[in-house]
């Protein structure tokens, strides 16, 4: 296979096939003598097993020779991209960020560092697109009733679009302000996707591809790249702040510091927007994407899911992964741990239903999985999704607490959005789950 690949493709693709050509054989190639027995047979199976892998990832992967179908290379396992990838040159992996980035833009098993810099250098074109369909989108208006009068407004088809450009143009904006060395914080852009119904991404705070500690949390409903995650100047949104306060609470760097040779755990966070999170607009007309349905959280869950497990496969050993979410992004967190076994803890906040109670069904063990719920949090009480996660008596989560400890200076949560506000008794909980210990405040038993 790879002997015919070799000669397809264009200058990286083909140098990528022969080199693997050669290691393809010379793996067949490799004796087991002195061996004998199961031993000589075991070995040469691993030899055989790891050729084919080496064949597969080559044949599949280089984007050239499948005439850029990239729908069909992103579906492989990704140790097998991650083989292809590591398997290149620096010089064959800067040729593609630079040149070619929509080749690895969102691959799993490609490094978070590598993806980043293919997703930013995508910018400029996208924001040349999304320009240009700005200006050629019609009908850009239509008559209103305001309730005291019609007037012309804007078409919901032309506001998305905005919303779009807006995305984008706050992306580019933020993303050349956080270029600056002195900054405290590293950000990265692990998903860019305009293709859905919204504009997709993901921000990255810290070193994703070194941290022991890694939380890669999904928020919920109205969620919008343009205020969520990026502001367009030099601040990271809202959503992007709520994950760092979780970091923080842990007391660990986000990156080792290369100054010093004082080793410290690190923890690392990326906030998910990889999916299209519910608006009004799509509840108030009652579409696929409401609030009201899980529709949108089903859909998301195999991206979801392939993110963690491509940070399972790029990661410099083996992360603490804790899969978070709140409100609806609790929902898709719930979905896709059924897909994926890399998250070790599981932890939701302010949740209407994380899709089941079920550990097992998760993937994972009860004492591993957690649920915050603020005694005014009418969502948190909803459990229309899977049963409610804190109070089922069938659940398998840990109930947290949320109350305050004023003797300890924490205070209680209040309402669904205030689980991540600097010093109360749930945000401290949140950080002793990323730090890998036991929660300090666990709900008390009735």
């Amino acid at each position: 296979m790879i002997t015919v690949l070799a000669r397809r493709g264009d200058g990286p693709c083909r140098a990528t096939a022969k080199k693997d050509e050669v290691a393809y054989w010379d793996l067949y190639d490799l004796t087991t003598d002195g061996l004998e027995g199961q031993t000589a047979d075991a070995e040469a199976k691993a030899r055989r097993i790891l050729a084919d892998d080496l064949s597969v990832a080559a044949a599949v992967v280089c984007p050239a020779m499948i005439n850029g179908n990239t729908d069909t290379y992103k579906k492989i396992y990704d140790h097998q991209v991650n083989d292809w990838w590591t398997s290149l040159s620096e010089d064959e992996q800067n040729d593609i960020i630079a040149n070619n980035p929509d080749w690895i833009d969102n691959l799993n098993g490609v490094s978070l560092a590598a993806r980043s810099e293919a997703n930013k250098n995508r910018l400029d074109a996208m924001k040349a697109e999304i320009d240009r369909q700005v200006k050629d989108f019609e009908p850009k208006t239509e008559l209103q009733w305001t309730g005291r009068n019609f007037e012309y407004k804007n078409t919901s088809g032309y506001e998305a679009m905005l919303q779009r450009q807006k995305g984008i143009d706050s992306l580019r904006d933020t993303f050349s302000y956080s270029e600056n060395p002195d900054k405290e914080r590293i950000h990265s852009l692990l998903v860019l996707d305009n293709s859905g119904d919204h504009l997709r991404a993901a921000v990255g705070t810290g070193d994703i591809d070194a941290a022991d500690h890694v939380l890669v949390y999904t928020p919920g409903m109205t969620t919008t790249v343009a205020g969520g995650l990026v502001t367009g100047g030099k601040e990271f949104g809202a959503k992007v702040d709520e994950a760092e306060r979780i970091m923080s609470e842990t007391g660990m760097p986000d990156h080792d510091d290369k100054n010093t040779e004082q080793v410290e755990e690190t923890a690392a966070g990326v906030t998910w927007l990889g999916y299209d999170a519910p608006g009004w607009d799509e509840t108030l007309t009652g579409s696929d994407g409401t609030v009201l349905s899980d529709h949108e959280a089903q859909s998301a869950a195999p991206d979801l899911a392939g993110f963690y497990d491509g940070i399972q496969a790029t990661h410099t050993g083996d992360p603490h992964l804790v899969a978070a979410g709140h409100s609806y992004g609790s929902t898709v967190t719930g979905y896709a741990s059924q897909e994926s076994d890399a998250p070790d803890d599981i932890v939701v906040w302010g949740s209407p239903g994380a899709s089941t109670v079920d550990a097992s069904d998760l993937n994972t063990v009860p004492d591993r999985m957690y649920s915050a719920s603020a005694t005014d949090d009418f969502v948190a009480g909803y459990g229309r999704y899977g049963g409610n996660p804190t109070t089922d008596p069938e659940s398998d989560f840990t109930p947290l607490d949320t109350r305050g400890h004023y003797e300890d200076g924490l205070q209680a949560s209040a309402g669904h959005s205030l689980y991540t506000k600097a010093g109360t008794t749930s945000l401290h909980n949140l950080g002793n789950i990323l730090a890998d210990n036991e929660p300090d405040y666990p709900a008390p038993e009735d």
